[in-house]
């Protein structure tokens, strides 16, 4: 799964995390805020979009059909609508916030209003199809999702750095060597933002399903904040840890350009 593009990072990976850590405590006041209200507004989406199909799955299973064709498409629908529901809202909320977070990080002077600003451009459309659409598409055989998360993850910060005129290629330029640890971030963030499903199926079934088959809209919302408060509390842990990688991964991925002879370096430049 790794890039041919192999780079040593000048820090371990356990530094990493610790080091993501540090920034999700220093950070955490700042950009919980934005975490919460794209939070609200994935589970507003959710109840809306996802009530009558469930509601549906539910009918179909009090009369013994969860074997039928239609149980089947529907319940792979609902997962798969439910996915790109959360992906979109997260990466919008983890894009959002990324150049504060780099600037924080690399001990630069962050306004935190114009960071947020200035990453809200034409260019985090393209960002958020390809996090928010085409990997939720590709996650349906496992492996392409990964490598293409894997690959343009990094996007969120490219997408906001004045230098950098093509986000998604140089993303995957500078992941190149990182796939691994990019991925191991990644399922650390799936857990949190889908603990709440464990959470509901766990303890909550008998009243998912009632307010379900009621298709009491107040309470479904009311259900899914209570369910999801450890995942949308813990989110800004994602950005945190991604930041942390990410900014290793581009002081070596600059340093090896460096390293480079003229002509090797405009092939890099090229990318």
């Amino acid at each position: 799964m790794e890039n041919n593009n192999q780079r040593n990072l000048e820090i371990s990976f356990k530094e990493i995390i610790i080091d993501g850590l540090k920034l999700f405590k220093k950070t955490y006041t700042k950009i919980i805020p934005i975490f919460l209200l794209f939070s609200v507004i994935s589970i507003i989406f959710k109840v809306f979009s996802l009530t009558e199909i469930n509601y549906k799955l539910a009918i179909l299973t009090e009369s013994s059909e969860q074997n039928s064709p239609e149980f089947i498409l529907l319940y792979i629908g609902a997962i798969f609508i439910e996915f790109i529901i959360v992906n979109f809202f997260l990466n919008l909320s983890l894009s959002i916030v990324s150049l504060y977070l780099y600037k924080i990080h690399n001990q630069q002077e962050g306004d935190y209003k114009k960071d947020l600003k200035e990453t809200i451009n034409k260019r985090l459309i393209l960002i958020l199809f390809v996090l928010a659409v085409v990997v939720p598409f590709a996650f349906i055989l496992i492996i392409p999702g990964l490598l293409i998360y894997g690959y343009y993850i990094f996007s969120i910060f490219t997408n906001n750095l004045p230098e950098i005129k093509k986000p998604l290629s140089k993303a995957k330029n500078i992941s190149g060597g990182n796939l691994r640890r990019i991925i191991i971030i990644f399922l650390i963030g799936f857990l949190i933002i889908f603990s709440g499903n464990f959470i509901s199926n766990l303890f909550f079934i008998d009243i998912y399903r009632s307010l379900i088959i009621s298709r009491n809209y107040g309470m479904l919302f009311l259900y899914y904040s209570s369910c999801n408060l450890l995942g949308i509390i813990l989110s800004p842990l994602i950005i945190s840890l991604l930041t942390s990688l990410f900014s290793s991964c581009f002081k070596s991925y600059k340093k090896e350009l460096k390293q480079q002879k003229p002509i090797r370096n405009k092939d890099y430049s090229k990318r």
